[in-house]
C-alpha cells in the first residue's frame, strides 16, 4: 500500500471505521466504481462480508450504488459529501471526549451500588500508574501521605499528564510529606512537577513515620509501595474505613506544618 493510501486508511480508522471498511474506501477511491466480485478479488475480502460492509457504508453516505445494465456497482461519493460525513463523526467523537469524565463518574456510581466493599491488588509500575489514574475520579479532595516523589517510579512524562488532568478536573490534593520525601528532594537527579490544587504540609518521623504513600478519596484508600525493590499497590473500597481514615488524617493535618513546593528550576521534560 502506498504512503497516501496508508495515510487515508489510518485516518478513516481514527474516525471510527474498521480496517476492512477503510480498505474498501481506499480501493474504490483509486479504482473507481466496482462490483462486489471485483472488490472481493481486489481486496481479498470475502464477497459475503463485502455485502454487509458496503451496506453499512452506503447507509453512512460514504458509498452509493450505480446500476449499469444487469450489474450493480459500488462507488465512493463525491468529496464534498465525504467531508460533511467525516466532520459529523469528528464532532461526535469530540462530544464523547468532552463528556467522558461524567460518563466514568456515572459508571462508578452504578458500580458502587452493586458492591460497596472491594479490595484490588496492583503489581509493578503499570499497577501504580493505574492506581494514580483512578484517583482522578475523586469527587473533589484527595488526602494523601507522601513517602517519596511519584515521578521516580512512574516517570516524568506520565506524572506530567496525570498532573495536567488533575488540574483540568479542578481537584485538590492535601498532601502530608515525610522526612524521607524532604530528603529525596535534595537528591541529584530528583525531578519535580508542581501542579495547581496541591496543598503541602510536613510532619517529621517522630510524629508519624510514613513508609509508603497513601491516598484517601471518596470511599477509597489507595496504598502504594516501591520500597526496597518491591513495587505493588492496594486499593480498599469501603465507606466506613475511608471515613475513619479521613478522621485520622484530619488529626495529623492539623499537626503538620505548611510548606512551599520546590521551585521549578529542576523540572524536566524528559
Amino acid at each position: 500500500m502506498e504512503e497516501s493510501d496508508q495515510y487515508i486508511s489510518k485516518y478513516m480508522q481514527l474516525v471510527g471505521y474498521t480496517k476492512e471498511e477503510s480498505l474498501l474506501f481506499v480501493t474504490l477511491l483509486k479504482k473507481g466504481a466496482m462490483t462486489i466480485l471485483q472488490l472481493s478479488r481486489e481486496t481479498g475480502i470475502e464477497r459475503t462480508k463485502i455485502y454487509s460492509l458496503a451496506e453499512k457504508l452506503i447507509r453512512d453516505g460514504l458509498f452509493d450504488e450505480q446500476l449499469d445494465y444487469k450489474k450493480k456497482y459500488i462507488r465512493v461519493c463525491d468529496v464534498t459529501k465525504i467531508e460533511l460525513i467525516l466532520k459529523d463523526k469528528i464532532d461526535t467523537l469530540q462530544s464523547l471526549a468532552a463528556n467522558f469524565t461524567n460518563f466514568i463518574s456515572k459508571i462508578n456510581l452504578l458500580g458502587g451500588s452493586v458492591s460497596p466493599t472491594g479490595v484490588k491488588f496492583y503489581r509493578g509500575v503499570d499497577g501504580i500508574k493505574q492506581q494514580l489514574w483512578n484517583c482522578l475520579s475523586a469527587e473533589r479532595v484527595i488526602n494523601s501521605y507522601s513517602y517519596r516523589n511519584f515521578i521516580e517510579i512512574v516517570g516524568y512524562r506520565f506524572f506530567d499528564n496525570w498532573a495536567a488532568e488533575f488540574e483540568r478536573r479542578g481537584l485538590i490534593n492535601r498532601e502530608i510529606r515525610s522526612d524521607e520525601y524532604v530528603s529525596s528532594e535534595e537528591e541529584t537527579h530528583a525531578q519535580y512537577r508542581n501542579f495547581a490544587g496541591d496543598q503541602l504540609r510536613y510532619l517529621p518521623n517522630k510524629i508519624i513515620n510514613i513508609q509508603l504513600a497513601v491516598d484517601i478519596y471518596n470511599d477509597t484508600i489507595s496504598l502504594y509501595n516501591w520500597n526496597k525493590g518491591e513495587i505493588f499497590g492496594i486499593e480498599i473500597v469501603n465507606k466506613q474505613f475511608a471515613d475513619l481514615q479521613r478522621q485520622v488524617y484530619e488529626h495529623y493535618w492539623k499537626l503538620a506544618t505548611p510548606m512551599e513546593p520546590m521551585n521549578n528550576s529542576r523540572l524536566s521534560d524528559g
